[in-house]
C-alpha cells in the first residue's frame, strides 16, 4: 500500500483534477509503455518527492540541453559562449558536473554509479535540483534530493508522480524530465552511444574504466517508438554531434542556433 498508494500522490491527484477543470489549457503528461515491463526488487523502491512541483510546466517556452558523458559533450561545449547555451536550463547525468555548466536539474540511475567514491561525490553535491531514480535513496540517506520510482523499463511518462521508465540509460530518464519541465525544444549533448573506444568511452579520465553496457537495441527502439508520440505533441529532441540515436530518428542540431 504505501509504494502504490502513497498518500502524497493520491492527494496530488485530486488536487490536479479540480486545477484541471480550472484551467483547461493545463498540460496533460503523456505516459506510454510498449511492452511487458516487470522489474527485478532491486528496482522497486517508492518515490520520495517534494523539489520537483517547482519545474513542473515552468520550462514550457525554454530549450532544454541534456549532457551525458561521452566524448561528443566538446561538440557542445565548444559553443558555450552562444546564446543557445546561455538561454538553455541545463540537465546534468552522472559525471557531467565536472563540465561546471549551470545545471538546473540533475539526474542519476544507475546504482553502480555510487559504488566507485568520487561518483558517489558527485551524486551528493551535483548542483541543481537532484533527481534521482528511487532505488538509489538506501544509499543516499537524508540527501536533499527527489527519488521518482521506477515503472518499467521499456516506455515514456511525462509525470513524475507516477514515475519513470529506466529506458536502460540515464539520458532516457532525463529526458522524462524535460518532458515534466514542459519543454519542447529538447537538445542532447554528449550523447553519441558510441562506445568503440573501450580505454575511453566517456569525456573524463576513471581510474577504473565503468563497464560499457550492450544496450543500445533497447535505447535505439525506446527512441523510435517515442518519436511519433513527441511529434505529435510538438516536442522536438535533437542531438549536438554526432550520435547513433541518428539511426532511430534523431536529428543532429544545424547551428547556427537561435
Amino acid at each position: 500500500m504505501e509504494e502504490n498508494r502513497n498518500p502524497t500522490s493520491l492527494i496530488q491527484k485530486y488536487i490536479d483534477a479540480y486545477e484541471i477543470q480550472d484551467s483547461p489549457a493545463k498540460k496533460a503528461h503523456i505516459h506510454h509503455r510498449w511492452k511487458n515491463n516487470n522489474l527485478t526488487q532491486n528496482y522497486i523502491h517508492p518515490e520520495k518527492l517534494k523539489n520537483i512541483f517547482s519545474l513542473d510546466n515552468t520550462w514550457e517556452n525554454k530549450r532544454v540541453v541534456i549532457w551525458g558523458n561521452g566524448h561528443t559533450v566538446n561538440d557542445a561545449m565548444n559553443r558555450k559562449d552562444e546564446i543557445w547555451f546561455k538561454e538553455s536550463k541545463h540537465i546534468g547525468t552522472n559525471m557531467a558536473a565536472l563540465l561546471g555548466v549551470p545545471f538546473d536539474a540533475y539526474c542519476i540511475s544507475d546504482s553502480r554509479f555510487l559504488e566507485i567514491p568520487e561518483k558517489l561525490q558527485v551524486a551528493k553535491t551535483a548542483p541543481g535540483i537532484k533527481i534521482y531514480a528511487s532505488f538509489l535513496e538506501k544509499n543516499l540517506k537524508n540527501l536533499d534530493a527527489d527519488f521518482v520510482r521506477v515503472i518499467g523499463h521499456t516506455g515514456i511518462c511525462s509525470d513524475l508522480r507516477d514515475g519513470i521508465y529506466h529506458g536502460f540509460s540515464v539520458v532516457w530518464f532525463a529526458l522524462q524530465v524535460a518532458l515534466w519541465s514542459g519543454s519542447k525544444d529538447i537538445l542532447f549533448a554528449g550523447c553519441p552511444f558510441d562506445y568503440s573506444n573501450p580505454q575511453q568511452p566517456r569525456f573524463y579520465q576513471e581510474k577504473k574504466v565503468s563497464p560499457v553496457d550492450r544496450n543500445l537495441t533497447h535505447i535505439l527502439a525506446n527512441f523510435k517508438n517515442a518519436l511519433p508520440i513527441l511529434n505529435s505533441i510538438g516536442v522536438k529532441i535533437r542531438t549536438i554531434g554526432n550520435s547513433k540515436l541518428h539511426e532511430s530518428g534523431v536529428e543532429k542540431v544545424i547551428f547556427p542556433l537561435k
